[in-house]
């Protein structure tokens, strides 16, 4: 399955060179199938939305979309209820192992954990360093340019995503923004479900910045082991301490 900046989500056969099914939508620049392949998320981060198909109907109209618009607004206000920062691009979306959650990662100062049933925010996993300094696949404008101005370095490259979830579903691993990772873990292994949103706010766990690991843009966990890769200048494997 891929997503295009010509507004259409195309599904392919591997043994064939011509695609098999095509979604006509409005910036539909994220996609990810859940673990059975039976469930398309498609995201429009212009939108801000996430629109759930059947695999099996997918040219059919979405079974559940999942509208955003309020939770970004309310996490880039501050105290005063001003509004106080971006909440950031979107970069990736993925579902867990089980199919229960869906991580919606962004370049900004936080990743949302959603119930991919509902849609509902189980988790807002704040970066502490906030942004980083790659452009997403929704700023179309930053990377026309990147593409016209390929030799001058002076626009940034694209991010892919610097977040995953772990192969149990229980963690988020992401790029810190610097050099190494954060880990997020909801508390006691369960995640906030405050009406206000206040215990949804998860601060890093673990930090696990390591000399020489560089800046993690792309962060993959094996979903059949406990293997973790991130990459950028440089592919770094990291060795799991079973302590």
């Amino acid at each position: 399955m891929s997503a295009s900046l010509d507004n259409t989500v195309r599904l392919w056969d591997l043994r064939s060179p011509v695609f098999q099914g095509q979604l006509n939508l409005t910036a539909p620049l994220l996609c990810a199938y859940d673990p059975t392949a039976t469930v398309i998320a498609v995201a429009s981060p212009a939108a801000q939305s996430v629109l759930m198909y059947d695999a099996r109907n997918y040219d059919k109209a979405p079974f559940a979309t999942f509208d955003l618009r309020d939770m970004e607004a309310n996490f880039s206000r501050n105290s005063l209820g001003e509004t106080s920062a971006s909440p950031g691009d979107w970069t990736k979306i993925e579902f867990s192992n089980d199919g229960k959650r869906l991580l919606v990662v962004t370049n900004g100062p936080g990743h949302y954990v959603l119930d991919s049933y509902e849609g509902l925010l189980q988790a807002y996993c704040v970066r502490p360093q906030g942004r980083t300094n790659r452009i997403s696949p929704a700023d179309v404008g930053a990377l026309r340019e990147r593409q016209s101005n390929r030799h001058s370095g002076s626009v940034g490259v694209s991010g892919q995503g610097d977040a995953c979830l772990s192969p149990d579903g229980r963690y988020v691993i992401g790029g810190s923004g610097d050099n190494g990772l954060y880990v997020w873990d909801p508390q006691d292994g369960e995640y906030g479900s405050s009406a206000e949103g206040a215990e949804r706010v998860l601060q890093p766990s673990a930090d696990l910045t390591s000399r020489g690991s560089g800046t993690a843009a792309v962060v993959a966990y094996n979903p059949r082991h406990n293997l973790l890769v991130t990459a950028d200048d440089a592919v770094v494997f990291w060795l799991p301490e079973m302590d």
